[in-house]
């Protein structure tokens, strides 16, 4: 980020800490690796909303998956019939 401003680390770095301080961006550094993820805050009712959609995607899932389950049985099971009715 320092490279693409032209400015020195520590200028960045104070750069970046008065916008996130006055609230124009919002971000967390990790000094140690010299990374800054960006990230936004979301609404809480945004993140229920998503947590519901993708709760919701599970569970159509979950059932599909038994209802595929459930198919296999019984046709493993009418396969199973007819080959002991073959036997006899």
């Amino acid at each position: 980020m320092s490279e693409l401003l032209s400015l020195s680390i520590a200028e960045t770095e104070e750069f970046l800490s008065s916008m996130v301080t006055n609230g124009t961006v919002e971000a967390k550094t990790d000094r140690l690796e010299g990374v800054v993820n960006f990230n936004k805050k979301k609404n809480p009712n945004d993140m229920l909303n998503e947590w519901a959609h993708n709760i919701s995607e599970l569970m159509g899932l979950v059932q599909k998956t038994t209802h595929l389950i459930n198919k296999e049985e019984m046709v493993h099971k009418h396969m199973l019939g007819l080959s002991v009715k073959d036997n006899e």
